[in-house]
């Protein structure tokens, strides 16, 4: 009887299962995280083998004991045949039932319609891939927040992946993408797929003379190099792509112990939403909500009141409130509170100011009502909040 020599091996031989010759953050980022388990569990020896040709041909004769990442329909019957444990984190996966840990594409998609709705945007329209199973859930989520509100779900674009192949596939994208964008209504919110989609959209809008973010906003399910460089840079929601590797390592090590609890497919919640000037505008057809948005987007780092706002815009207090109410659904005070918290994140997750220094730059008496504050809208104190927040890993965000 052959021996097992996965048994008496002092150490676990791990498969990463991952392209590394593209310059991608999620493939990068999910190496980083899986790494990074290895380093903290010790006893791990990794390596880089996408196509698991390690278990055809090894100099070394060992076994895999497990398989980590981006595992396609080959590499799951490879590791079946030679009974070794698998772990995904490719959403687009064409091997069912895997055991897996991905992003939550459905919540990245109620983000993204929330926050489309805050800019004003009633209407909206979503471009994905076709036979995307990504972009399948995103539309959900995006559909699901904007039909909450009493809104038309998105009209969706289907567009090739490889669109980029050559010059025929790119010609008949940019006629197809004109088309689209020609008929949609200003002002519309578009959620795009991913970055490289994004930067052609915003082009196209370009090229047509419609204005970004006024007549179109652009939000992308997650950045990369290119969404913070440029003109204009893309709004974005971010996923923990470290995380994600280093939870799916986790989980490989509880199937290789036999500990692994279910479920076996883990879904980790993006960590925040980066705004930028694909939508840095709030469209609205009433004139009067429009120029007190605009007041306080201008304003709100003083200690704003109601009255100042109502002041501004030549109106009574109450008729305002009345209007916010009517076209937001929310009140102006609230108004207020958000555009100040959703900045006060940025400050706290790209610099390391003191909350005092925070707090006297957002126009708070002290650090203890900025915390106060904060913590009524956030759930957390800005101090939790930092903390909770990852590094980049690469995705220049």
């Amino acid at each position: 009887m052959p021996v097992d020599k996965r048994k008496e091996s002092p150490h676990k031989r791990i498969a990463i299962a991952i392209e590394m010759d593209y310059a991608y953050p999620w493939h990068h980022g999910c190496y980083q995280g899986i790494m990074k388990y290895a380093e903290e569990r010790g006893g791990w020896k990794c390596i880089v083998d996408p196509f698991l040709v390690g278990t055809q041909s090894d100099r070394s004769g060992e076994p895999y004991d497990g398989v980590v990442g981006r595992i396609d329909q080959t590499s799951a019957e490879i590791a079946r045949l030679h009974d070794i444990p698998v772990v995904n984190h490719w959403a687009n996966s064409p091997a069912k039932d895997l055991p897996s840990v991905l992003g939550d594409d459905i919540k990245v998609g109620q983000i993204s319609g929330e926050h489309l709705l805050s800019c004003g945007y009633r209407r909206f329209a979503f471009a994905r891939i076709r036979n995307n199973q990504v972009g399948k859930k995103l539309i959900d989520g995006l559909t699901q927040a904007v039909t909450a509100k009493g809104f038309k779900a998105p009209e969706t674009w289907f567009y090739s992946a490889s669109f980029e192949e050559d010059r025929e596939q790119l010609s008949q994208f940019r006629d197809e993408l004109l088309d689209w964008l020609s008929s949609l209504k200003p002002p519309t919110g578009v959620a795009a797929l991913d970055a490289t989609a994004a930067r052609y959209i915003a082009q196209g809008c370009y090229e047509l003379g419609l204005e970004m973010p006024k007549d179109i906003g652009i939000i992308v399910q997650s950045s990369d190099y290119s969404s913070d460089t440029g003109s204009p840079t893309i709004t974005s929601v971010e996923r923990d792509h470290i995380q994600i590797g280093y939870e799916a390592a986790k989980l490989l090590d509880e199937l290789m112990q036999g500990k692994a609890s279910h479920p076996l497919q883990r879904l980790l919640a993006p960590t925040r939403l980066i705004r930028r000037d694909s939508t840095d505008v709030f469209v609205c057809d009433d004139p009067l909500v429009k120029q007190a948005m605009r007041y306080i987007a201008e304003h709100f780092r003083e200690n704003l009141k109601v009255e100042d706002v109502a002041d501004a815009v030549y109106t009574s207090k109450s008729t305002l409130r009345r209007r916010f109410e009517e076209v937001l659904g929310r009140q102006i005070k609230e108004e207020i509170t958000r555009q100040r918290t959703e900045h006060v994140k940025v400050t706290l997750i790209e610099t390391d100011k003191s909350l005092a220094a925070i707090a006297n730059e957002f126009g708070y008496s002290s650090p203890t009502q900025l915390t106060r504050s904060f913590s009524n809208v956030v759930g957390m104190t800005p101090s939790e909040y930092r903390k909770s927040i990852p590094p980049s890993d690469g995705a220049h965000i």
